[in-house]
């Protein structure tokens, strides 16, 4: 499976972001959150997860055949072969 680089650098800078936001501007201000508050970050980062799911989905990938033989997925023929000889015995 390939990646491409942009695809890299945009998840690495949207990380940073994100933990600088959190570190920096919502860490400065020591207090105990509301409900109200503490379900609007809860939303904010699932929606930035759901995100960035659909980004993953979205960026095309290129699959070779080696790879998908490394991941230990059988072959067409394999399987035709093991379940003919399985049902003949």
């Amino acid at each position: 499976m390939e990646v491409h680089l942009y695809a890299w650098i945009i998840t690495v800078i949207v990380m940073i972001t994100i933990l600088a936001i959190d570190v920096l501007i919502i860490g400065r201000r020591p207090h105990e959150p509301s409900m109200k508050e503490a379900g609007l970050f809860i939303g904010v980062y699932v929606t930035l997860a759901v995100a960035f799911g659909f980004g993953v989905w979205a960026i095309p990938v290129r699959v070779t055949r080696v790879s998908s033989l490394r991941a230990g997925l059988p072959s067409t023929a394999s399987r035709s072969t093991t379940c003919s000889s399985s049902w003949s015995s």
